[in-house]
């Protein structure tokens, strides 16, 4: 297991990082994608269009790519430790 850090691309929505335990950078990303499809279902943004044309900003709209093939490219995720086993993770 290892420890990655996955951010996404979505407008609005790229504040959201995420800390997660996996195998595998793809299963990261599949659990952080999952994560952020649920917090953006109960959240429903809006985006503001107008603020973004206005400073040159292309809008990458999450509810386009939700239930697509391209959900999951608008994601990176960066490996942070080398493997570790969850005897030695904490949860707090």
């Amino acid at each position: 297991m290892k420890l990655f850090r996955v951010d996404n691309k979505y407008s609005s929505y790229g504040l959201n990082s995420y800390l997660v335990i996996a195998k595998t950078e793809q299963e990261a990303i599949e659990m952080a994608g999952t994560k952020l499809k649920e917090y953006a279902l109960d959240t429903n943004f809006t985006i503001n269009e107008l603020a973004y044309r206005q400073v040159g900003i292309p809008i990458n709209n999450i509810f386009e790519h939700m239930d697509h093939d391209s959900y999951l490219s608008h994601f990176t995720a960066k490996c942070l430790s080398e493997d570790i086993t969850h005897k030695q993770t904490i949860r707090i």
